[in-house]
């Protein structure tokens, strides 16, 4: 948890601090492999934002195909339940997505959400590839830590984003305001100084103050 903590801590990019939860989950439980997911916008499917350990026969794969969350019964119950899930017989747990498994042909897996404000917002594939691992109570509590861990980190990131952007719209809001003001103010500015060099040039004099006037008006 100290390692989980170093991790989160020391880096506000959200991809590389779920590549080094990857990593620490995949030292905790001696995993082959974990992926970390994220929901797309419409939360069908969860599309892979880091990894740790992942082949390179299957990087593409990993990259380019999303997990479905609807019609798949094992990442529907952790997402109802906020739990993890496991199973250590994959080709016959009727939970399993067929197609993920003919993707990623592994004997256990287990999936624990990422939660933001008690909303599952994605989740960490732990795969073992021919190790059929029973999970205990105690590492589903220690990956549920973790997860939470990850879903403060997100929370915070997302806040961090939007000062971000209040502040850079703040900074565009300032500096338009002062292109906007420098303009009448330089037409102010001339029309006074003509004003007391013209003296007593009755029609300028009138221009000159309807200027100031429609300027002033303006700012």
């Amino acid at each position: 948890l100290l390692a989980v903590t170093r991790a989160v801590s020391s880096t506000l990019d959200p991809t590389e601090t779920l590549r080094r939860l990857a990593r620490e989950i995949t030292r905790a439980l001696r995993a082959d492999m974990v992926g970390a997911y994220l929901a797309d916008a419409a939360r069908e499917s969860l599309r892979p934002v880091a990894g740790y350990r992942v082949p390179p026969t299957m990087i593409d794969d990993f990259r380019r195909h999303p997990i479905p969350i609807k019609g798949h019964p094992a990442i529907e119950e952790a997402w109802a339940a906020r739990r993890c899930v496991w199973t250590d017989d994959m080709p016959g747990d009727r939970r399993v997505d067929p197609e993920t498994l003919r993707r990623f042909p592994h004997q256990s897996d287990l999936f624990v959400p990422i939660r933001v404000k008690d909303r599952p917002v994605g989740g960490f594939f732990v795969i073992w590839w021919t190790e059929r691992r029973v999970i205990t109570d105690g590492e589903m509590r220690l990956l549920e830590g973790i997860s939470d861990l990850a879903g403060i980190f997100l929370e915070n990131t997302e806040l961090y984003r939007d000062a971000a952007e209040a502040n850079r719209a703040k900074d565009e809001f300032l500096a338009t305001l002062s292109h906007e003001l420098r303009n009448p103010l330089g037409a102010i500015t001339n029309a006074v100084a003509a004003l007391e060099r013209r003296g007593g040039a009755e029609e300028i004099s009138t221009r000159l103050r309807q200027i100031i006037q429609r300027q002033t008006h303006h700012l």
